[in-house]
């Protein structure tokens, strides 16, 4: 086995074992547990958007899928009831609001799912 084999096989068995690691240390959900969060969690989706045009924003600390610049970013609603429905594959998102945000110094909009945002109430400088 040449050298640069070897090195790629002890690399692969490396990131297997980390893997591993990682994945021992994660509590097992339970099919008891995934039933709870599901009861739990199915009116939040299917409630109607709370927010309106001008309220400022921030994600839930769970069940957000988002990534933000910072930990803490918030936004601000610029438009509601937009309603667009995406297969991602492996997920569907029901995007029914539009957020404006600040990106590396870049002012954005994203279409997102209002039941991942909670409404911001933190001090405005």
């Amino acid at each position: 086995m040449s050298g640069q084999a070897e090195l790629l096989r002890m690399l692969a068995s490396a990131a297997e074992e980390q893997a591993k690691q990682t994945e021992a240390k994660r509590p097992a959900q339970t099919r008891a547990m995934q039933a709870r969060v599901l009861i739990d969690l199915l009116p939040e989706v299917l409630a109607a958007n709370p927010f309106k045009i001008g309220d400022l924003v921030e994600q839930k600390p769970t069940y957000s899928l988002y990534k933000w610049p910072a930990e803490g970013a918030i936004a601000i609603v610029s438009a509601t009831d937009v309603v667009s429905r995406k297969d991602r594959g492996n997920r569907f998102e029901r995007e029914d609001i539009v957020v404006l945000c600040n990106v590396e110094d870049e002012w954005l909009e994203f279409a997102v799912e209002s039941w991942r945002f909670q409404k911001y109430d933190g001090p405005i400088e």
